[in-house]
């Protein structure tokens, strides 16, 4: 069972991992050996094309699941309350219904709410009460980050607001898609962990332990902060996106001068770096004094070089200076020596005149 497989194709289209993934899964159903389910977007189902023989799997399995009809989403409420022992207030299952009916993010709206109204429960009933207190199916979620982040000092709450940045990325027309990153990326301290072991008690974000990401779309959504942030600076958001993977790139080749920044693209994120004071994990960290203190030598190198040149054109001047005197002289002298020639032969010619008249 793969869900959410749309998330493979968030890679780079001509990255050997892609390929490996869709050719794996290939090769399971070729085996025979069990049942292959894949849950993707229907907006990505034409992104499939590029994997042509995965693709003729789907054609022949594809089955569109549309929106979840009114008797569903009663059962998806009533369902676990029955297992669990809890009774739903009357009027809470029809208010429920009414307000997510219709919803692109319908599931996991109703499951946050349903949690916090579970929190707010009368003994083993879920009431109508105890969900207007939680702000409704979309202010549930708002308020719940929203409380989180409340009660964060300054410090955690800029270290709050880069996890999320890197966690949810804007698409093609500009919706927010999220992202999972690994997890030592952004735990890089005691302070870093401690924030996302509190934001996956929230339920805000999860981890597998070596991956983080939110818990759906739906709080970018609905958590108005969250959304001013991607508006913010979509150019810086661009740059950090590309520092983390090209510092991840770096890190994990060893470390080598070849992959750092240059000219453009560092002046660029130093700029940014130095605009937005982000609370950078120690790889991206370095990674841009490295950077840095190569373009530095780099530079000082060039600087040399550029002396080095101007001395030697400044030699070059000299002697072009020295050879152009000495064109002069052979010039001058040339033109005396030949005039001296010429009064010589007029000399001989009249010596002669006078040797013949004799």
């Amino acid at each position: 069972m793969v869900d959410q497989c749309e998330e493979a194709l968030a890679l780079d289209p001509d990255s050997a991992e892609r390929a490996e993934f869709f050719d794996q899964l290939v090769a399971f159903r070729a085996r025979g050996r069990g049942v292959l389910v894949i849950a993707l977007r229907a907006d990505r189902l034409g992104e499939l094309s590029t994997h042509p023989e995965f693709a003729r799997l789907v054609e022949r399995g594809l089955y569109l699941l549309g929106a979840m009809t009114e008797p569903d989403l009663r059962r998806a409420i009533e369902g676990p309350a029955a297992q669990a022992g809890l009774r739903l207030e009357p009027g809470l299952v029809d208010l429920l219904v009414r307000e997510v009916e219709g919803e692109p993010a319908a599931l996991p709206l109703l499951s946050h709410v349903l949690r916090q109204t579970w929190k707010r429960r009368e003994g083993q009933t879920l009431t109508v009460a105890g969900y207007a207190a939680t702000g409704g199916i979309r202010e549930a979620i708002s308020q719940s980050a929203e409380s989180v982040f409340r009660d964060l000092t300054a410090d955690q709450q800029a270290i709050l607001r880069d996890l999320m940045l890197r966690l949810v990325a804007p698409d093609d027309v500009g919706e927010p898609v999220r992202q999972r990153v690994p997890r030592r990326s952004v735990a890089s301290d005691e302070g870093h962990s401690l924030l996302i072991e509190r934001l996956v008690t929230a339920r805000l974000i999860s981890t597998d332990g070596e991956t983080v990401e939110i818990a759906h779309e739906a709080l970018a959504m609905a958590w108005p902060r969250l959304r001013s942030w991607l508006d913010d600076d979509v150019d810086g958001l661009r740059i950090m996106r590309h520092l983390s993977v090209s510092a991840t790139s770096w890190d994990d080749l060893g470390r080598p001068d070849s992959e750092l920044y240059r000219g453009v693209r560092m002046a660029r994120a130093v700029e940014w770096r130095d605009r937005s004071n982000p609370s950078l994990p120690p790889a991206e960290q370095e990674f841009l004094v490295a950077s840095a203190d190569l373009a530095a030598v780099e530079q000082r190198a060039t600087e040399e070089q550029v002396r080095t040149e101007r001395r030697s054109n400044q030699r070059l001047r000299c002697g072009l200076a020295a050879v152009a005197v000495l064109l002069a002289v052979s010039t001058v002298a040339g033109a005396l020596a030949k005039s001296a020639a010429d009064r010589a032969d007029q000399q001989a010619l009249a010596a002669d005149g006078r040797r013949l008249g004799a």
